[in-house]
C-alpha cells in the first residue's frame, strides 16, 4: 500500500524581490535587509576566494564580516549567483535556484532531477542557510515499494553530500509528488519523511 496522500495546505510564498547591492568593483550580490536591520552590515573582502561572474554576480566561498547590534561574527559564505549562502559549498557546482525569498530558498542538482535543497533565510546573517532539509519527488503510488524509496533517498543523499560537509547533523529527505516551489513550505504536501539520513 502506498501512503496515504497529503494535500498541499502551505500559504502561497511571499513574492517581494532581493535587494540587489553593488560592491565598488561592481560586482553585485543580493539579500534582504529590513528596515530594523539598520544597526547591521556586511564586509565583504575584494579579491582572493570571491570573483565576479559574467553576469555580474559575485560568486565564490569566504569569510564575510557581520556585524549587528554592536556585535560581529567572520562567517564563511558561499556565493551561488549573488546569493549569500551558509552551511553549504556550491564552489565549482552547477546549480540551480529555483526560488528563493526572505522565507527560504529552493536549490536544485542537474545530476538528480527531482532533488532538492531547501535553505531557510537567516534574517541576522542576511544569508540562507541548510538545516538538514532536503525534498526528493517520487510518485506516491511508487512509494508502496520500500526498495524503491530506499534507493530514492540513498541516490539523493549520495549527489548533495559532497556539498554538504560544513553541517554535521542527520539529514532528512521529504518525499513529494511534485515540489511545491510557490508555497512558504515547498514540502508541503509530503506524504513521507525518511529521517536521520546519514551522511
Amino acid at each position: 500500500m502506498p501512503p496515504a496522500a497529503v494535500a498541499v495546505s502551505s500559504p502561497q510564498a511571499d513574492a517581494t524581490p532581493a535587494q540587489v547591492f553593488e560592491l565598488p568593483k561592481g560586482c553585485k550580490f543580493r539579500t534582504y535587509w529590513q528596515g530594523s536591520d539598520a544597526g547591521s552590515a556586511m564586509f565583504i573582502p575584494s579579491g582572493g576566494n570571491l570573483t565576479c561572474q559574467n553576469d555580474g554576480w559575485l560568486s565564490g566561498s569566504d569569510n564575510v564580516q557581520l556585524q549587528s547590534n554592536g556585535k560581529s561574527s567572520s562567517p564563511t559564505i558561499s556565493f551561488l549567483q549573488g546569493y549569500p549562502l551558509m552551511n553549504i559549498d556550491v564552489a565549482g557546482k552547477t546549480l540551480t535556484v529555483v526560488s528563493a525569498n526572505r522565507q527560504r530558498m529552493v536549490l536544485a542538482n542537474p545530476q538528480v532531477a527531482g532533488s532538492y535543497l531547501v535553505l531557510p533565510f537567516d534574517s541576522a546573517q542576511h544569508a540562507w542557510f541548510f538545516s538538514g532539509t532536503l525534498i526528493a519527488e517520487l510518485p506516491r503510488q511508487q512509494a508502496a515499494d520500500a526498495e524503491r524509496v530506499k534507493q530514492r533517498v540513498a541516490k539523493v543523499r549520495e549527489t548533495w553530500q559532497p556539498l554538504l560537509k560544513a553541517y554535521r547533523e542527520p539529514l532528512s529527505v521529504r518525499l513529494v509528488d511534485q515540489l511545491a516551489a510557490d508555497r512558504v513550505d515547498p514540502a508541503s504536501g509530503s506524504y513521507l519523511t525518511v529521517q536521520n539520513a546519514a551522511h
